[in-house]
């Protein structure tokens, strides 16, 4: 939203009071906790900003109303605005990023002729893939508090919006799965390509992260994994001295080997037989 239609906006906006008891949230409970400090300051100055409603649904200040609920306020003085309160909370939350969880609440709740006007203020993509997680998000994972806690980025709930209906298998497990999200992301990557290959699992290869991406990577990209291994074997059995250490990104995202030796002075001549091992590794892995 550009500073010229926030003003506008704030200029059409009534402050109205309001029953707590009576206002509509666009993001579930489950999704709205108020840090024990705005409960505080809420109770000893009352609040500062006021929510923003469109026809009674909150459009912004979640936090806000249930920090009010729970320092035991009885009404709440809002700014009241027209629109479709789906949009507006796009608009007004524009400059953050929405969480997956955040976005799916809301964009499941809005009319068709709004939708594509919330995932532009909200600078997710326009596609069928992403509708498809946005709808599964809500149906499937809102509904389960224990699971709210857990996150995956939008990057990887759009990819695993491509596997349509195979998607459920998948989903839930993935966000329980340990592991970092870059290793998620790469799996989320790994599964799309498996499914175009017709060589989905029935489900996850793996405890962990690691593991899964590994077991994935044998699965989806066969020629990347043999490649992986002829570099490992070539590695084992070339003369690299003992202070130097070659490899290659096993998730092939950063292009490219990697190179560490450490030398003294007096072992200068390891250069010479560092390259003459690097010449041999190249030989012997033709991918490379």
């Amino acid at each position: 939203m550009t500073n010229a239609a926030a003003c506008v906006k704030l200029a059409a906006m009534q402050l109205t009071e309001y029953s707590i008891e009576e206002l509509r949230l666009l993001l579930p409970e489950s999704l709205v906790r108020a840090p024990q400090t705005l409960i505080d300051s809420v109770a000893v100055n009352g609040l500062l900003v006021p929510p923003v409603v469109v026809d009674g649904v909150v459009c912004d200040g979640h936090r806000r109303i249930a920090a009010c609920r729970l320092a035991g306020k009885q009404t709440i003085t809002c700014l009241t605005c027209k629109g479709s309160p789906g949009v507006m909370f796009a608009e007004l939350n524009s400059q953050r990023e929405l969480s997956a969880f955040e976005a799916a609440a809301v964009f499941t709740r809005l009319a068709a002729d709004d939708q594509a006007a919330f995932l532009k203020h909200t600078g997710l993509s326009e596609s069928p893939h992403m509708k498809i997680a946005l709808a599964f998000i809500a149906a499937e994972i809102l509904p389960h508090p224990e699971l709210l806690d857990l996150s995956l980025s939008m990057t990887v709930w759009r990819e695993l919006g491509h596997l349509g209906n195979d998607m459920g298998r998948f989903a839930v497990p993935l966000l329980q799965l340990p592991g970092t999200a870059a290793e998620k992301r790469n799996i989320a990557g790994l599964l799309r390509q498996a499914q175009r290959r017709n060589e989905l699992p029935d489900k996850l290869p793996g405890n962990n992260a690691g593991e899964v991406l590994v077991s994935m990577q044998k699965i989806a990209q066969p020629r990347r994994t043999e490649a992986l291994a002829h570099f490992d074997a070539a590695v084992a059995g070339a003369s690299l001295p003992p202070t130097a250490q070659l490899r290659i990104d096993p998730t092939f995202s950063q292009p490219g080997v990697q190179l560490t030796i450490n030398l003294t002075r007096n072992h200068l001549d390891r250069l010479d037989q560092v390259k003459a091992a690097v010449n041999e590794i190249f030989a012997a892995v033709p991918e490379l």
